[in-house]
């Protein structure tokens, strides 16, 4: 994440770097907290919002504390971070009875010509599988922010255009980091 256009990780403190972006107060469940278990972290999450705080860094590294956040999380409408603390849910919900054992499991689907494959994370293993991607022939457009706001859609959808007239693959559209962010156009809103 380093290199994400809005919120690059020049910081490792995820407090700090989350403070600016909202308007409510963050707090932090630390790692100590997470490794009492599942009830120690709700009782803190529900400390923390008695206290006014709206945002929540909660610590992990391990899978087990992905498990633990994942417990006590599950009854919030909604919780936001990285993918790997939604490893969990499908033990949790299978466990309670909201999933069934015999529930089909997901399959990735075929991609059909004509289809459009959108990254717009620019974390290194997004990156990574964007380069691998390409490498199998895909055609693929970089989307710029600042010429889409001055310029407009055209060359994009022009571009497009002549792709599903001759393609017969998946296209692929990525945002380059590094480049002009959208903080450059002013405006990005601050979230709650």
């Amino acid at each position: 994440m380093k290199d994400h256009p809005l919120t690059p990780m020049r910081d490792s403190n995820l407090m700090r770097l989350l403070a600016p972006q909202v308007t409510k107060p963050v707090g932090l469940a630390d790692r100590l907290c997470v490794a009492r278990g599942a009830e120690a972290l709700r009782m803190e999450l529900e400390r923390l919002n008695t206290n006014g705080v709206a945002h929540v860094v909660i610590d992990a590294v391990a899978n087990e504390d992905l498990f633990v956040i994942a417990q006590a999380c599950r009854s919030m409408r909604l919780m936001t971070g990285g993918s790997a603390v939604a490893m969990a849910l499908p033990a949790l919900y299978l466990e309670d009875g909201t999933l069934s054992a015999d529930t089909p499991k997901f399959e990735q689907p075929a991609l059909e010509p004509g289809a459009v494959v959108l990254s717009g994370s620019c974390s290194a293993m997004t990156r990574a599988q964007v380069r691998r991607y390409l490498e199998g022939g895909a055609p693929s457009f970089q989307l710029d922010p600042v010429a889409l706001a001055v310029s407009g859609p055209d060359d994009v959808l022009n571009w497009f255009g002549a792709q599903f007239l001759t393609g017969d693959r998946p296209l692929g559209a990525e945002y380059k980091p590094n480049g002009p962010t959208e903080a450059s156009l002013g405006w990005l809103p601050r979230a709650g």
